[in-house]
């Protein structure tokens, strides 16, 4: 039986089975609408990010350094290295130092052992993690363990606009790895020089359906010895980070990390007493084996990100970092007696702990005007270091051959005897403009106010602390910033730049007052050659 459709005619009706009328429908409409629909192309661009974890190349074309949002390296104009992820996998990068040997224009000098000292172009590096800058924290200091970090940016220069008060070598920011939406683990292994061993894994993923909380555990460890005798080191990190979306346009972020030291010290070969170097074999170590260097490092942070739809955000975040750093050790005081090889020693310890807790709150956002497209950044930063040493007794042993340093008795955990403290503070706003000045010129401008002062006092254990000693002191120290970007083709611009930097200073003139700060400035003109040449994206 036929399920039939009636329509009227002029003749009379008319009877069709449904099926037949349905398919003719049916190629009616497709007709048409083949006839009347345009292909329709939807085309999006991701925002610009400077993550580099995932990709497998050493020059990345984003960096939030000298910028405090991923900003185009070649719309920087300062010089700028990147050591990207892949780097720090395919060449076996463990340590902030072992990667900062790879850039162009630093110098990593080794120093106890177990840290160094870093400085490009004369000066001393300034760091900061995540962008928040932390005042002499990198210099003869523990670091963490590379298996932490997505990345490592220099920017080479006065960096005085984000980082306030510091030496005019840079500045290393220290970008960690982030919480991942799928999972993934990762882990690897491997066998040095010098009976050296490392491992690290990695791994994260959602904690909800939604992906809105995601997470990440990296933990690593080195065991190792050195080319000198009676060296050993051993270091451990956990760190650990949840990534929380309390809303599409909100998320959460907290992180922690810790890392423990145990080195034994090294920090070279005295000479003789006339100034003559002593023929020793490479492996000669002058330090007792009973010598040792203690270093623990806890870190705990926050960081909120608001987001909305015209592009701008609110990025505020706080970090506290606590570090334990105990020592006892012995070296020579003096040169080698020549005539009768020995050579007098001292034997000391110490114990001492630096807190460092910092804010840093800042807006950035593009905006609209006389029809080009700008951005602009406004932001605030307070830092406080503070640090406590205990020290005990100093002695010395004479009558010690060179080359027999285990004759030096064991120092056992020294009384201690006296101690000092130092406060450290620092405050700044800062602002900085991106202008499209037309399509191939970009002007970058800002500036920064900046307040510091340094305080100290000696202690006595157990006695009542004394009143603290002001140090140097400035307020309101203006610290301007300019840069013009010419491009030139599609990857290459040229650039020139003014920045600079400050440092307080505690002497005075012959009329008591105290001198002007000692600043740092830098103009630097340059070509960049094409993103991706070269290893890394750099400019002496």
């Amino acid at each position: 039986m036929n399920v039939c459709w009636i329509c009227p005619r002029r003749a009379g009706f008319s009877m069709l089975p449904l099926a037949l009328l349905s398919a003719q429908a049916l190629a009616q409409v497709e007709r048409a609408t083949a006839a009347t629909l345009a292909v329709v192309e939807v085309r999006g661009t991701a925002l610009p990010s400077a993550t580099t974890e995932g990709g497998p190349g050493y020059a990345p074309s984003h960096a939030t350094v000298g910028a405090k949002e991923a900003t185009s390296v070649l719309q920087i104009p300062q010089s700028v290295s990147v050591i990207t992820r892949a780097r720090i996998e395919d060449q076996s990068l463990q340590t902030a130092e072992d990667a900062l040997r790879q850039v162009t224009g630093v110098t990593v000098t080794p120093w106890d052992g177990a840290t160094a000292q870093i400085r490009s172009r004369g000066y001393f590096l300034e760091p900061s993690l995540d962008g928040i800058p932390g005042y002499g924290g990198l210099n003869a200091t523990q670091q963490f363990d590379l298996a932490m970090f997505d990345r490592v940016e220099v920017l080479r220069g006065p960096g005085g606009l984000f980082q306030g008060s510091g030496q005019p070598g840079g500045s290393v920011n220290f970008v960690r790895r982030q919480g991942l939406a799928e999972f993934a683990a990762d882990a690897s292994a491997s066998v040095g020089s010098w009976s050296q061993y490392h491992a690290e894994a990695s791994v994260g993923g959602a904690l909800d359906d939604g992906k809105t909380l995601r997470s990440r555990l990296v933990m690593s460890g080195t065991d190792r010895d050195f080319y000198y005798t009676r060296a050993h080191s051993r270091r451990t990190l956990a760190y650990g980070t949840l990534d929380y979306d309390l809303s599409p346009a909100t998320t959460l972020s907290l992180y922690g990390a810790y890392q423990q030291d145990r080195t034994n010290p090294f920090s070279g070969l005295p000479a003789y007493a006339d100034g003559r170097f002593i023929a020793a074999p490479r492996s000669t170590n002058p330090y007792p084996g009973w010598a040792v260097a203690d270093t623990a490092t806890a870190l705990l942070a926050a960081e909120a990100e608001q987001r909305w739809g015209n592009g701008w955000k609110l990025r505020a975040r706080y970090s506290r970092q606590v570090q334990d750093y105990d020592l006892r050790d012995s070296y020579p005081t003096t040169g080698v007696d020549p005539a009768t090889g020995l050579v007098p020693y001292a034997r000391r310890g110490w114990d001492s702990q630096t807190t460092r807790d910092t804010v840093d709150v800042y807006v950035a956002g593009p905006f609209q005007l006389l029809g080009r497209a700008h951005s602009a950044t406004a932001g605030w930063n307070y830092g406080k270091v503070g640090s406590d040493t205990d020290y005990g007794a100093n002695d010395t042993i004479s009558g010690i051959a060179f080359g027999n340093p285990d004759a030096v008795p064991e120092l056992a955990a020294p009384p201690y005897v006296r101690g000092y403290s130092d406060d450290t503070r620092q405050r700044g706003f800062y602002g900085q403009l991106r202008l499209s000045l037309n399509d191939a010129m970009t002007l970058v401008t800002g500036a920064r106010s900046s307040d510091f002062s340094v305080r100290s006092r000696s202690t006595r254990p157990g006695s009542a602390p004394p009143a603290w000693s002001q140090g140097a002191r400035e307020t309101g120290q203006f610290s301007p910033y300019a840069g013009l970007v010419l491009s030139l083709a599609q990857d290459t611009t040229a650039y020139a730049s003014y920045s600079d930097i400050f440092m307080p200073q505690t002497a005075k003139d012959v009329a008591g007052r105290t001198l002007q700060p000692r600043v740092g400035k830098q103009i630097e003109p340059v070509g960049r050659p094409p993103a991706g040449f070269g290893s890394t994206v750099s400019h002496a």
